[in-house]
């Protein structure tokens, strides 16, 4: 148990490390007075919207300018992400506080950019608080698509003022049909829903800038692999005193798993879960040093079947090439076959103790893995998994600590 505790302090030291990594985009930024400036722009795994995005002109240059609402109108991130300066009024109340709140803030925000086309554009404002959607009509400036979550004489009210919103700019547009009036009475108030409503009343859309990646921005990815499962097996005890040595196996594993990305288009944070059937295998002989003083055999086949959820960090993200480090917890149920402890003539062991009722069949452990990704599709990874008990039998004791070489193929 003492090794999972090293668990939490290294994924907490690895995630300010790998989140304080640079992760440099071509784009470009669009300044006050109109003028724009390519260079490069560090795309990050934002949560929120940014306060500040980095730019360089050059990868090389270290000097790096601050960009910020207040002094761009626009920063391209591309193939990825738009954000553009708004100043106005952003809507303050708390989803499920307690009355009804229409109070606004005056700000100046980035919105992201999240479909346009030749009517309309729409656009994303998540803070610390909610997430607030922003329509802009013929290029004007952004206004707030108003919804309210709150709580009024025990009652949950939802204020969905948006869907009034967008049947008024439907029916300007003479988009208001039957079909997109029920698209639009149905919506909820989330990127998916709002963008399939944009795009019904926008005659085309011009989302070149921002999709280049759609095909691969999914939020999840299946892959199934195989490895080496290194397995060293390591005796304690009064069993090591007597002679029982060390012994290492390399057999086969089997595995699929599911990747899902914080940010599908970025995909830096990957929250994975792995499943695994693994093979080990334990087969010594030796003369115990113990009376009778025999030549022992003692041999088992371990059938590990194991769950593993693992957060993996890209510290290097090309499209077509990606490094990866991470860690997790592994949950293990092994099966022991092939049990013996015998005689090396094949009589029974005349010891009288035999070490068969004390192995162990649930374990957790500690997962640290690393890898490469090749062209979205090839992952060859490597990993280490810590010391668990194979058996728990004071006498005849066997620990066991792991490595990994495997590799893995991603479906479309």
């Amino acid at each position: 148990m003492k090794h999972l505790c090293f668990f939490p302090i290294f994924a907490i030291c690895f995630a300010l490390s790998a989140s304080a990594q640079s992760n440099y985009k071509t784009g470009y930024y669009i300044s006050l007075q109109g003028d724009t400036t390519k260079g490069y722009v560090d795309y990050r795994e934002w949560e929120e919207n940014p306060e500040t995005i980095d730019f360089k002109p050059t990868l090389n240059n270290n000097q790096r300018q601050h960009l910020t609402p207040q002094n761009v109108r626009l920063v391209s991130i591309t193939g990825f992400d738009i954000y553009k300066s708004h100043t106005g009024s952003v809507s303050a109340d708390v989803p499920g506080g307690n009355d009804r709140d229409t109070s606004f803030e005056q700000k100046t925000v980035f919105l992201k950019l999240l479909t346009r086309g030749n009517k309309l554009a729409l656009y994303e404002y998540r803070d610390g608080v909610k997430s607030r959607f922003f329509i802009a009509i013929d290029n004007a400036a952004p206004t707030e698509l108003i919804y309210r979550s709150y709580q009024q004489n025990d009652r949950n009210i939802d204020e969905r003022t948006y869907r009034k919103q967008l049947s008024v700019i439907a029916s300007q547009n003479q988009k208001l049909s039957d079909d997109v009036n029920i698209l639009i009475q149905r919506t909820d108030y989330k990127e998916e829903d709002l963008v399939k409503v944009i795009n019904s009343i926008n005659d085309k859309t011009d989302n070149a800038a921002i999709t280049a990646y759609a095909q691969d921005s999914k939020a999840f990815s299946f892959y199934g692999g195989v490895a080496a499962n290194i397995t060293f097996y390591k005796t304690d005890g009064g069993f090591k005193a007597a002679g029982a040595p060390d012994a290492t196996s390399v057999l086969p594993k089997i595995l699929a798993g599911l990747n899902f990305y914080i940010n599908p288009r970025i995909q830096k944070v990957v929250l994975r879960v792995e499943a695994g059937l693994a093979l080990g295998r334990y087969a010594i002989g030796y003369t115990s040093k113990d009376s009778p003083y025999d030549e022992v055999v003692f041999k088992f086949n371990q059938v590990t079947l194991s769950v593993s959820p693992q957060v993996l960090f890209t510290v290097y993200n090309k499209p077509n090439f990606k490094f990866f480090m991470g860690g997790g917890l592994q949950a293990s149920l092994s099966t022991y076959i092939g049990k013996e402890f015998r005689n090396a003539d094949g009589t029974p062991s005349t010891l009288a103790s035999q070490p068969f009722d004390s192995f162990t069949t649930v374990t957790p452990a500690l997962v640290l893995k690393t890898g490469v990704l090749i062209n979205k599709r090839v992952e060859i990874n490597a990993g280490f998994l810590s010391v668990t008990d194979v058996t728990h039998d004071s006498y005849y004791h066997i620990s066991t600590y792991g490595a990994q070489l495997g590799i893995n193929y991603f479906f479309k």
